[in-house]
């Protein structure tokens, strides 16, 4: 009778899934007392019912989100352990989007481009070769249409032309309008006496020690300028317009706008010298009346003069 040996037994070390450890065989005795390696189907068996214990395990506690990293979930899984469901997804989506294309793959890529290429240059080649084969009626229609298009875009061309000299054309119009309201303001204010004057005419000294003077002849004066185009008048310092009144006073003196003016009389005129001169030395005019009244007068043309009196809006004097 063959005597029955039996080893001794090791101290089984599992991980965390049950299995024996690396380098170490598990060895348990058979029913008929020898001693027998554990073969493949007992680590199947264990490796089930690990998976069995971590499905249970997953049932209870959820599943982590989506966005868990899977390397941590790698850490917390044994070597032995069946991947969930979700798992395996996700390692073969990363497979997918991380393994490197092989030669049959790069290939066909490349077929791929010369295939798109190669449509490409047939359609331009066609759209080029679509001209051609029209016929000679086509052509000219088409000819006809891209006439009637051009001078369609030249007509508006034209139009929009004729509209920007119209307006320029009213700018300046408005311009030359705005200008000539400005003269016209500026020689209105001069004759109503509002504003003052400045430029080329005559002054004129009256001395009158007798005072034998009369307002009848400053008046004269006055009337003499006018007539030889005297733009505006000043009489010891009063400006004279149109409706200023030269009156004698009670005592004979003369009053200019109802203000009496004292002798030496100075009046100041603009306007062209020369012919304002010329106008009051006329024999039998105003010189020779006032030297008949014992006055004297005296004339003296200036280039530049200046009538600085104005005369209040609204105010025609007495």
């Amino acid at each position: 009778m063959a005597h029955k040996h039996e080893r001794p037994r090791r101290d089984r070390r599992r991980t965390g899934t049950g299995s024996p450890t690396t380098g170490e065989a598990a060895q348990a005795p058979g029913a008929d007392g020898t001693t027998r390696t554990p073969g493949a189907a007992d680590a199947a068996a264990t490796d089930l019912d690990d998976a069995e214990a971590r499905a249970q395990a997953d049932r209870a506690d959820p599943p982590p989100a989506a966005t868990a990293d899977p390397a941590a979930e790698t850490a917390e899984t044994g070597p032995g352990a069946t991947p969930s469901p979700r798992r395996l997804a996700w390692l073969r989506l990363r497979a997918a989007f991380t393994a490197r294309p092989g030669r049959s793959q790069l290939l066909a890529a490349f077929l791929c481009a010369i295939l798109g290429f190669a449509a490409t240059t047939q359609i331009r080649q066609t759209e080029a070769d679509g001209l051609q084969q029209l016929s000679e009626a086509e052509l000219v229609r088409i000819m006809a249409d891209v006439g009637q298009r051009t001078e369609r875009l030249e007509a508006e061309r034209d139009e929009l032309l004729a509209q920007q000299r119209e307006l320029a054309s009213g700018s300046d119009q408005q311009e030359a309008a705005r200008e000539q309201a400005r003269a016209r303001a500026e020689a209105l204010a001069i004759l109503t006496g509002e504003a003052p004057v400045e430029g080329s005419g005559i002054v004129i000294e009256v001395t009158d020690p007798g005072r034998a003077v009369t307002a009848a002849d400053m008046v004269g004066i006055v009337q003499e300028l006018r007539d030889a185009g005297a733009e505006a008048i000043e009489i010891s310092g009063i400006r004279v317009v149109a409706s200023t009144a030269i009156t004698a006073s009670a005592d004979g003196g003369v009053l200019i706008g109802g203000e009496e003016a004292e002798p030496p009389y100075r009046v100041a005129a603009i306007g062209d010298p020369e012919t304002m001169d010329t106008a009051l030395q006329i024999p039998g005019g105003v010189r020779d009346t006032v030297e008949r009244r014992g006055a004297a007068m005296t004339t003296e043309r200036q280039s530049r003069l200046e009538i600085r009196a104005t005369v209040a809006a609204g105010n025609t004097g007495p």
